[in-house]
């Protein structure tokens, strides 16, 4: 949740259906009205999160790499592809150029706070890859997202079990 990840307790202003026994929001169609309402929370979480992360950014560069290395996989669950950290990189650098880092800092969080890597549990036909593995394990242990130091400690093969024996296939 944005309150995990940037310490800003302000809860999205959309209910979730259940389906089964976990909430689901993947049945909820997105209107104007909706977008409308999750674009300003996007706005308010923002401008109360870019403060405290500008300032800890001594260059661009250094603000950048926090944003689309840290935040950005800790808000979607997963690390950013390449394809995703450019068009943040390219928002960032545009924004600085005409306002200030803390500027840049909060529409580059609005953007990530509309995604629906953000907002859903995007999965994909083929099945969950390891990142929603993770994201679905901690999400059913401790109803919120996994940390930096679990996901670091999920891509370790230092820190992965070993196959068992008996979970082979014949």
């Amino acid at each position: 949740t944005a309150s995990d990840v940037l310490g800003v307790d302000h809860p999205v202003p959309v209910e979730d259906e259940r389906l089964g026994t976990f909430p689901s929001n993947g049945s909820v169609a997105v209107d104007a009205n909706m977008a409308s309402t999750l674009s300003t929370w996007a706005g308010e979480v923002a401008a109360v999160a870019a403060p405290d992360i500008a300032s800890t950014c001594e260059t661009s560069e250094a603000c950048v790499a926090q944003l689309t290395g840290e935040v950005g996989p800790l808000l979607y669950r997963r690390p950013l592809a390449d394809e995703e950290a450019l068009p943040l990189e390219g928002l960032f650098a545009t924004i600085e150029g005409t306002h200030d880092r803390e500027t840049a800092v909060r529409s580059v969080l609005e953007v990530m706070l509309q995604s629906p890597y953000f907002l859903y549990q995007v999965e994909h036909a083929a099945g969950p890859d390891e990142w929603s593995q993770l994201a679905r394990l901690t999400y059913a242990l401790w109803n919120a997202g996994p940390d930096a130091a679990l996901k670091l400690g999920w891509t370790s093969s230092a820190t992965r079990p070993a196959p068992r024996p008996w979970s082979r296939t014949y």
